[in-house]
């Protein structure tokens, strides 16, 4: 309960900050068409487990060139390709009800979570991103250069399940072997957290990523401390 009340705090403090968008290079990052990533997570702490398979087509709507992703049968995310701006994300259940659904427009984005009551338009930045962007996002990083840290801003639930925009910083911290269901790979190890002091006061728990250290940088791995992790079960070309 405590470390919920700080987390609160720290993000009604650090939404009043602005994010700028340094350390990522979208002019040489592409991802290619047909790509499949077989995921499989696992919870420790609540014993849960899971997989599916995210789908890449790039493509386009409204005279826009987009990435259209689908995971599993049932979430469909769309970001723009230039920049990995997200444009939607929309997860239904089986009968295709809205379970969550994040549309943006410009400097705002609207949130709907039918299960929480919440149906919620918050101001954003150019630079803002939901937390299943990130997988794509962080491929675009500048993977040579160590420990300088990329500023963006997140969609994220507070404890108290309302919408606040956090201000987070990720960096590249070097390299590892990494050892996942489908095989062992040369990895960057990248380090999420949140930005400046309210991070270190209030949240300084850090999630890691791990991404292929060759082209296109796939995702491979991620880990936190609270005993999520999410692991790549298969990596190919379907197109």
């Amino acid at each position: 309960m405590k470390r919920q009340i700080l987390l609160a705090i720290a993000v009604l403090l650090v939404s009043n900050f602005k994010a700028h968008a340094i350390g990522f290079d979208f002019s040489h990052f592409k991802i290619p068409n047909g790509e499949q990533l077989t995921l499989q997570s696992r919870d420790t702490v609540k014993g849960t487990f899971n997989k599916w398979i995210n789908t890449v087509t790039d493509t386009m709507e409204n005279n826009l060139p987009i990435y259209l992703i689908e995971n599993g049968d049932n979430t469909i995310i769309k970001i723009r390709k230039k920049d990995l701006t997200p444009i939607l994300f929309h997860q239904m259940d089986k009968k295709g009800n809205t379970l969550k659904k994040i549309e943006y427009y410009g400097n705002e984005a609207r949130i709907i979570i039918p299960q929480k009551d919440i149906d919620e338009t918050v101001n954003i930045e150019s630079n803002t991103y939901d937390g299943w962007t990130l997988f794509y996002l962080f491929r675009a990083l500048l993977f040579n250069i160590v420990d300088e840290e990329a500023a963006f801003s997140l969609i994220k639930e507070t404890p108290n399940h309302g919408i606040q925009v956090v201000n987070m910083v990720v960096k590249v911290i070097g390299e590892e072997e990494v050892v996942v269901p489908a095989g062992t790979f040369s990895c960057y190890k990248v380090e999420l957290g949140v930005a400046g002091f309210i991070g270190k006061l209030f949240w300084p728990i850090k999630y890691h990523y791990y991404f292929t250290k060759n082209d296109p940088h796939y995702f491979v791995k991620y880990v936190d401390p609270e005993g999520e992790c999410i692991e790549l079960l298969k990596y190919e070309i379907i197109k």
